[in-house]
């Protein structure tokens, strides 16, 4: 009994403690370049994998597979993250893990669902804005609130989907 009741008390520390220290290596790893090396950190946070809770667990395998171009494994993973929470208390690194992953796949009506919740964090998000504009195009939406959110993103610096911005843009309002 006593073995269980130390694992018990034990296990939620480790686990934390685990998840920290997988927090700063993947920070660090991503800072440096070295996306690929993720992946190996991840299965190496074993105490991290078995004693942390599972949505923290299931958040930091969809960030591996997300940074490692795999993201279908990323949906699957912020899929059973999302899951882990109330409605009211999905941190906004979920949604926007989701929402990203799902419009890399081309999952547009996902991907415009999750990006809408994610702008109801509030704050400048302009590559949220961008994306959720080019899925809403995508999928047919409504032209005009396409514009809206294009002359938005423009507004707020998008650089890298200036030019497809302006197509929205200029599809709009032809």
């Amino acid at each position: 009994a006593l073995p269980a009741m130390l694992l018990y008390v034990w296990a939620p520390i480790v686990g934390r403690s685990s998840l920290e220290r997988f927090d700063r290596e993947a920070l660090r790893l991503l800072s440096t370049g070295r996306r690929r090396d993720l992946g190996p950190l991840y299965f190496r946070a074993l105490a991290m994998r078995l004693f942390a809770p599972p949505s923290l667990v299931q958040e930091r395998r969809g960030l591996v597979a997300a940074e490692t171009d795999r993201p279908a494994e990323a949906v699957s993973a912020y899929s059973e993250a999302l899951a882990g929470y109330e409605e009211g208390a999905v941190p906004l690194g979920v949604r926007l893990g989701l929402a990203h992953a799902c419009y890399a796949l081309g999952r547009d009506a996902d991907a415009i669902r999750h990006y809408e919740a994610a702008l109801a964090f509030g704050g400048a998000l302009p590559r949220v804005i961008a994306n959720l504009a080019h899925a809403l195009v995508r999928s047919g939406g409504d032209v005009e609130r396409d514009v809206d959110l294009a002359v938005r993103a423009r507004g707020d610096g998008v650089s890298a989907e200036s030019a497809d911005l302006l197509l929205v843009q200029a599809l709009g309002e032809a």
